[in-house]
């Protein structure tokens, strides 16, 4: 398989899984305006494992695969990756707002990770396209 269709899978499997991540974001958030504890407790549940899995995802799959075949990308992707940590201690403020049945606190810890995430996927996505950019501009002609 021809390097840049392994990047594009890459790409798009990155891309289903923000879309994913996104629509359990919106549900937690829905949930949180309704101040009922326990869904908000499932659906964060939910959400922290899906964000785990897919950060584990990338660091141990997806990233050293672009890295061996990208090594001029080591950079961008080890920031990526220092992201996933930063990102998942927003999410233990999110857990902690939660515990301590405060709905507000948890809210604006939401939104804050909401905001860290949205910008790592964009940074990421970015990456992704200047990637299959580079790769169909130094594809063979067909």
């Amino acid at each position: 398989m021809p390097a840049w269709d392994t990047e594009q899978g890459v790409r798009r499997e990155v891309a289903a899984e923000h879309r994913q991540l996104e629509a359990l974001f919106e549900e937690l958030r829905r949930a949180l305006r309704g101040a009922d504890g326990e869904p908000s407790r499932e659906i964060l549940a939910q959400l922290g494992e899906a964000l785990e899995a897919h950060f584990d995802r990338e660091g141990c799959l997806y990233y050293p695969s672009i890295w061996a075949l990208q090594p001029q990308r080591k950079a961008a992707l080890s920031a990526l990756v220092e992201a996933h940590g930063d990102l998942l201690e927003l999410l233990e403020g999110v857990r902690a707002g939660l515990a301590a049945n405060d709905s507000e606190r948890a809210q604006g810890a939401l939104a804050e990770l909401w905001n860290g995430f949205h910008e790592h996927e964009q940074a990421e996505e970015h990456l992704l396209e200047s990637i299959d950019r580079d790769l169909d501009a130094g594809a063979p002609d067909s």
